[in-house]
């Protein structure tokens, strides 16, 4: 705990009071993005998750993980975007009855 607090001093000796709270921003956000970074690498180094056939190498395993995962995000798009069409359709039939109604009820 000392030691944090020694460093805490030097620097605010160094870096003086009113620039500390930024710098202490830039290395929060730099910190953040490093562990992004080091997640990301060891995800995609990850080799337990991938299903490895004794005639397959590493690169092809790797290839035909990517694959799936494409391919999997790829059909979740399409899926929002025919779930979207679907409640765009069901909203334009539902304006066109309401419109209907409201036309029957003027000329009734």
């Amino acid at each position: 705990m000392s030691e944090v607090l020694l460093i805490l001093v030097i620097a605010l000796l160094v870096v003086g009071p009113g620039k500390l709270p930024e710098l202490a921003k830039t290395l929060g956000k730099g910190y953040a993005q490093f562990k992004r970074s080091l997640n990301d690498l060891k995800s995609a180094v990850n080799i337990d998750d991938l299903d490895i056939a004794p005639n397959k190498t590493v690169k092809d395993a790797y290839r035909d993980h990517w694959e799936k995962k494409k391919q999997s995000t790829e059909s979740a798009a399409e899926a929002s975007a025919e779930a979207k069409a679907e409640t765009a359709q069901t909203a334009k039939e539902e304006t066109s009855d309401t419109a209907e109604v409201k036309g029957k009820e003027t000329n009734g």
